[in-house]
């Protein structure tokens, strides 16, 4: 459409008019509330600690804000800053939280987000461009400053010259009621028929200015109109306590996709709550956790605000030996807390230290290095050796020199034994000891460990620790954890475990070991399986931001996602389980080979007898997945009531 329509001054509206969004308007503000609650959700009463009620808690915000401004002769007008401050006083449980900085920067975040979000109208710059005018203004109803307008004109590229920009917030007059347009006629003292006003609303940018004698044109491009009412009907406005309430929702509730959703989402809710800055993902599984904590920080809205992320090799084997603080027996009870039967050849072995000098020092104590030992502080040899002040010579030269290996391979992780700061890591669990390793040798740091689980804990907790489960939070935490070995297998790495440290050149290098077992499996059927857990993730992310579903939204759709996983396993993975054969060299000492055959005999003797079938239990129970090898020989009748139960036993 052109005009040639000559006036004294032009004005544009700006939103629908100069510049469009790639969204509906609502959806910043939704983005704005789902920032609020990731970042502060600690804050937040839990009535409203959801996005999609925060945002109805900010709108009422400003129609209470703009009938404060109607009671003192304004129109229903009110400055960014103000919503927020209102917005927030409402939903924080303490108020005194509230600081000026908190306000600025959810009020950066949101005028970042309209940036991202805007681009210029196809079709203004060539609509205004056979207009005479002697200066352009730009008149628009909207809560943030003119400073802003300049970083939108800027972003989108307009490139006309604006003589002075109108907002209604700033003046307190807005369109809708025509005081605005007064106001700006009195400023640039001219009157309505020297006045051109060109924008999209039929109401406030053309009824109401033509009813003032100002020349005014309705500008309806019908492309992007059809664009905007597609993103319009696109926002839907709901909230839901599980993202398996949603109607399009797009994975089946099986998928162990959901799980990993949650799991990752929480962590980087907690990280962006306590300012955590660095996370650290321990090798093995947490190679996977890393890719995918990677991808979900790269598709969310909170990038900026996520912690940088780094893969530590680690291992309880490769830990423990650096972290001693003195060769006493109550030191070793870190270990023999949780193997209380053990070799001196299991225990020198879990320590990665030489067999062969060790043995030198055992024999004079009279101690068979192989025979196991129950209670191994209690013996009287032990003691005797943890005496000898040449094997404390020894080993404590054997703790300073891994130790030195250690922090100098952590330093190139920006790990640094004076430094002092919050930090996070991600591991599978079971009991943390990895990081309670980590805490002793770096004292300085506080430790935020998270787990795909944790169980009670045998050792003292450090004091610079702080420990997080997600499936403890499951009210069927007790099965899953009956149940767990498979989900290692699905979380492992081809790069085999860490074992120690070693120099090449000014470099310290993480020494890995691989099983060919374990390898083997990665990459007949573990592989692929990540590789589709990874496609599940994108699409539930693509999916999250049509909806600003929140962490907590995912928890139980998660747990029940791992339920199904565990409890009703896919053939797949059931065989490619019981093909394993898995490292438990730390403690053991050895591998543990989880290949098994059908027990058909035992199966039929079952069925008539009790004895029998209370040997198919221990049975089913020490080939450590149940279900896995019930569903590996297609057992599933036999499955089902495994599973009932067990949740009879574990619920009730």
């Amino acid at each position: 459409m052109k005009t040639s329509l000559q006036c004294k001054i032009l004005s544009l509206d700006l939103w629908d008019t100069i510049v469009r969004r790639r969204c509906h308007p609502d959806e910043i503000k939704a983005m704005t509330a789902e920032y609020v609650c990731m970042r502060y959700g600690d804050c937040i009463s839990d009535v409203w600690r959801k996005s999609l009620k925060m945002l109805d808690l900010r709108i009422q915000c400003e129609i209470s804000l703009g009938a404060n401004s109607r009671e003192q002769g304004y129109d229903d007008e009110y400055e960014l800053r103000e919503v927020i401050k209102e917005w927030l006083g409402r939903a924080f449980v303490d108020s005194k939280k509230i600081k000026k900085e908190t306000v600025e920067e959810i009020y950066q975040y949101e005028l970042d987000r309209e940036l991202e979000y805007t681009y210029l109208d196809a079709g203004i710059v060539e609509f205004i461009q056979n207009l005479k005018y002697e200066k352009l203004v730009i008149i628009s109803d909207f809560y943030a400053d003119t400073t802003f307008i300049g970083r939108v004109l800027k972003k989108v590229g307009f490139p006309y010259f604006v003589d002075k920009v109108y907002m209604s917030c700033e003046i307190h007059f807005n369109k809708r009621s025509s005081r605005l347009f007064k106001y700006v006629e009195k400023d640039l003292e001219i009157e309505p028929k020297e006045h051109l006003h060109i924008g999209d609303n039929l109401y406030s940018d053309v009824k109401i200015p033509r009813e003032l004698g100002i020349v005014a044109v309705h500008y309806m491009p019908e492309t992007e109109n059809k664009n905007r009412k597609r993103r319009e009907h696109a926002f839907r406005k709901e909230v839901q306590d599980t993202v398996l309430s949603y109607r399009d929702f797009p994975l089946e509730k099986t998928d162990i996709s959901i799980f990993f959703s949650g799991f990752i989402s929480w962590i980087a809710e907690y990280c962006m709550q306590h300012e955590i800055k660095k996370l650290y993902f321990f090798t093995r599984e947490g190679e996977f956790y890393k890719q995918l904590f990677d991808i979900w920080k790269d598709n969310s809205r909170f990038k900026q605000k996520l912690p940088e992320t780094w893969i530590l090799e680690v291992s309880r084997i490769a830990t423990f030996l650096p972290s001693i603080r003195e060769v006493s027996i109550n030191e070793m009870m870190r270990i023999w807390n949780q193997y209380s039967c053990q070799s001196m050849a299991a225990f020198f072995k879990s320590l990665r230290l030489n067999a062969d000098v060790a043995k030198t020092f055992t024999e004079k104590c009279g101690i068979d290095f192989e025979a196991e030992l129950t209670y191994p502080w209690q013996s009287k040899k032990v003691k005797e050796l943890f005496n000898d002040k040449s094997f404390v010579h020894w080993f404590q030269n054997e703790i300073d020199t891994n130790k030195k290996l250690f922090l100098t391979y952590c330093y190139d992780k920006s790990l640094v034994e004076s430094e002092n700061e919050r930090i996070g890591i991600v591991d599978i669990g079971w009991r943390g000891t990895i990081q309670d390793n980590l805490c002793y040798l770096f004292p300085n740091y506080f430790i935020e460990g998270f787990y795909i689980g944790l169980v009670q804990f045998l050792n003292e907790q450090p004091n610079n620790s702080n420990k997080h489960g997600y499936i403890n939070f499951s009210s069927k935490s007790k099965i899953l954890f009956h149940t767990l070995t498979p989900f290692e297998m699905i979380c492992n790495s081809p790069n085999g475990s860490t074992i120690s440290y070693y120099s090449e050149g000014k470099k310290v290098k993480a020494l890995r070991k691989k099983e060919e077992g374990e390898d083997s499996v990665y990459y007949s059927f573990t592989q692929e399986y990540q590789a589709e857990i990874k496609r599940g993730l994108i699409e539930l992310l693509k999916w999250n931001r049509k909806h600003y579903i929140l962490p907590e939204q995912y928890h139980l759709a998660a747990f029940e996602a791992l339920y199904q996983f565990c409890c009703y396993p896919n053939y797949r993975c059931a065989v490619a389980y019981f093909s394993l054969v898995h490292n438990e060299e730390f403690g053991v000492g050895k591998y543990i080979d989880k290949r098994t055959q059908l027990q058909l005999r035992l199966i039929l003797f079952a069925i008539f007898s009790k004895q029998w079938r209370q040997k198919f239990k221990d049975f089913l129970i020490n080939t450590s997945w149940p279900q896995g090898y019930l569903a590996k020989y297609h057992l599933f009748p036999v499955l089902k009531v495994y599973n009932a139960l067990l949740e009879r036993h574990d619920i009730n």
